[in-house]
């Protein structure tokens, strides 16, 4: 069986069921979901922050909350 994490560049999901994602070639060598679109899309953290917002429908308030909750975590 060959080893998908040192052949294959693509970032996999990792097995913590945090949201982040592990790739052997990318450096960092992973990160949290949104360190993840910031890698893929080029997007600063507050765009990431704004399309899944977008993408969940978030009110501005809530969006403040989960900005504040993912900062305080790293």
């Amino acid at each position: 069986m060959r080893d998908i994490f040192k052949t294959d560049p693509i970032p996999r999901p990792d097995d913590s069921d945090g949201g982040g994602y592990i790739c052997n070639q990318c450096t960092p060598k992973g990160g949290s979901g949104f360190d993840l679109l910031t890698l893929v899309f080029v997007y600063s953290f507050t765009e990431s922050v704004n399309q899944v917002s977008a993408l969940l429908g978030l009110s501005d308030g809530l969006k403040e909350w989960a900005t504040y909750s993912v900062t305080k975590a790293d």
